[in-house]
């Protein structure tokens, strides 16, 4: 995503059952977070065992970057080049993975960027408005997860397996991972989340991004409680998680404690150019003294029409 893998911590608070709730409860009242009114409170405890129990879809923002791994810093470690909507619909029980291409240029009040540029410039709260605009789905809150817990997380499970539908090469080492089956640390797991080096470009990192998250999740769920409570507390509790994050806390721990894992599956939505959704195009950015023409991605409709993709996204996650 700049990094990108930040799905799978946030996901697994989906399947801890009570032991998120062991969590919570000490911690009452809890924040309600609405996307329309971040910071509204729980004032009763009442409310929050209100929340505790109520049903419905569930819909949160995974904003992957870089930061340092080892200690060291990754290129463009400020961006958030993993946007993924991970959307829970109960009576489905599946968890659709939704894709934001990074280099989509959007608009606020005061200027246009890339959508990556986000956490750079401030502004998670005002781009999660509009994902809910590009996508049609509703919110609950946002987390922020760098590629050193990917990594340590992927290392905890004993790697991840994943089927490359072709080869991915880095472009300076030529290093390369033939396509087929590949059982990866986290090490090639981080490099392969960042790879775009590919005719598809970003779209075949998104992919290969969901299968890494889909492949952890399903190693998580195999976990015995004991397991389970010992991987959130080192990932989620421990590390700082939540911190980083504005969630719909009693929402969450209501999925956490109602939803049989065993039973949630995977829908994955990338939207890629087979979709004829986005097309290319160059626009000249300031840099200092000098202008450069940068590569951007817009909808098909034009910049900022969106109503074709949430139709299309609307459609694929029903299914």
């Amino acid at each position: 995503m700049k990094f990108f893998l930040a799905p799978i911590f946030v996901l697994a608070i989906l399947a801890v059952g009570g032991t998120v709730f062991l969590y919570v409860i000490p911690h009452l009242p809890s924040r309600n977070i609405s996307w329309e009114n971040p910071a509204q409170p729980v004032t009763e405890v009442g409310d929050f065992l209100k929340n505790l129990f109520s049903s419905g879809k569930f819909s949160m923002l995974i904003l992957g970057k870089p930061g340092k791994v080892g200690g060291q810093s990754v290129s463009g470690e400020e961006l958030t080049d993993t946007i993924i909507v991970a959307h829970f619909n109960p009576d489905l029980n599946k968890i659709y993975l939704i894709s934001i291409p990074r280099d989509l240029w959007i608009a606020d009040n005061n200027e246009q960027f890339k959508i990556n540029e986000m956490l750079i410039k401030d502004k998670a709260d005002i781009v999660a408005n509009k994902v809910e605009s590009i996508t049609g789905v509703p919110l609950d809150g946002y987390v922020v997860v760098d590629l050193a817990m990917v990594k340590d997380a992927v290392d905890y499970f004993g790697g991840v397996d994943v089927v490359l539908s072709r080869s991915a090469v880095d472009w300076v080492s030529r290093y390369t991972l033939e396509a087929g089956l590949h059982h990866l640390n986290g090490d090639d797991a981080v490099w392969l989340i960042r790879n775009r080096f590919d005719k598809e470009g970003d779209f075949f990192r998104e992919k290969n991004q969901q299968q890494i998250i889909v492949d952890l999740f399903e190693k998580f769920k195999k976990m015995g409680m004991t397991e389970k409570m010992s991987f959130i507390d080192k990932f989620i509790l421990k590390s700082g998680l939540l911190k980083t994050s504005d969630l719909d806390i009693p929402k969450l721990t209501a999925y956490a404690i109602n939803t049989d894992l065993s039973k949630v599956s995977f829908g994955n939505v990338v939207l890629d150019f087979s979709t004829k959704l986005f097309k290319t195009d160059t626009i000249p950015v300031r840099f200092g003294t000098s202008t450069q023409d940068v590569s951007i991605l817009i909808p098909i409709e034009g910049f900022e029409k969106y109503g074709a993709v949430r139709k299309y996204i609307k459609a694929e996650i029903s299914k």
